[in-house]
């Protein structure tokens, strides 16, 4: 993982979304045979609705600890959103 890369991409839809409420979002996905940790920047208008999304990062066949740091990381970044 390249700190540096996700915090520029983190800043980048930040500032290309001040009008908008943004969140922090960690999921767990499968896809056919994989599953994937993901870890997107979201963007909401007033409603509620997603208008844009960035995946900044992702993990296949993430183990409990991996989800468990992913989610750590939100916590971290979601700080920075305020």
């Amino acid at each position: 993982m390249d700190l540096e890369k996700l915090l520029q991409e983190f800043e980048k839809f930040k500032s290309e979304n001040t009008d908008h409420a943004l969140d922090i979002v960690v999921e767990q996905v499968k896809d056919l045979d994989d599953i994937f940790g993901e870890m997107y920047i979201m963007a909401y208008d007033e409603e509620g609705n997603v208008v844009n999304d960035t995946l900044l990062l992702t993990i296949e066949d993430p183990a409990k600890e991996d989800m468990k740091q992913l989610r750590g990381i939100a916590d971290a970044l979601r700080a920075r959103l305020k």
